[in-house]
């Protein structure tokens, strides 16, 4: 909404890069995915959904299984080295999908999204069975939570704007500021 809001007065490009949130500690995701817990069990999940509602973002699928999401941020990472303007549909798909749908992000998932928002999908496969990226989402994962606490954390020309939820105006707002600097 925001960036359609400023498109005919500003570039704007949408990177989305990798954050694992459940990487380790008493909420870790094994690669398999694993059952959702119980409310209470894992606040930050079950707040979610509130505060989006909030700002219009549905995370009412009644999500059931909770998915390791490395591989997701491994094809994220691909898409945007492969078609950057293509990058935010395909998170779109797998956000819609997992938080609003129940679909569970396994690899014939992942492949069926890359596929809806135009990509190759038989190299969309080939790339998350080879391992490659692995490594380099782990990585910058890790450098990120060196300074950043909250997601989503937006950064605008290079500089920490916000985190979290926001409404589409603060967007609106914090992208026309930058387009005059």
């Amino acid at each position: 909404m925001a960036i359609a809001e400023v498109k005919d007065n500003t570039d704007v490009v949408v990177e989305w890069s990798p954050y694992l949130l459940k990487d380790g500690g008493p909420y870790a995701v094994p690669p398999e995915g694993r059952p959702l817990l119980p409310p209470g069990a894992e606040p930050q999940f079950h707040s979610m959904a509130g505060r989006g509602k909030e700002v219009g973002i549905d995370m009412t699928g009644d999500v059931t299984r909770v998915p390791n999401t490395t591989l997701s941020h491994v094809l994220l990472e691909w898409a945007f080295e492969q078609r950057p303007e293509a990058q935010h549909q395909l998170k779109e798909l797998i956000f819609q999908a997992y938080y609003s749908k129940n679909i569970f992000l396994d690899l014939e998932a992942l492949v069926a999204f890359a596929d809806q928002a135009g990509y190759d999908a038989v190299a969309a496969r080939a790339h998350l069975l080879s391992g490659n990226g692995e490594a380099s989402v782990r990585k910058k994962s890790n450098d990120a939570k060196r300074c950043i606490n909250g997601i989503p954390h937006i950064i605008i020309n290079d500089k920490a704007t916000f985190s979290g939820a926001q409404d589409p105006g603060v967007f609106v707002r914090a992208l026309q500021a930058a387009a005059r600097s």
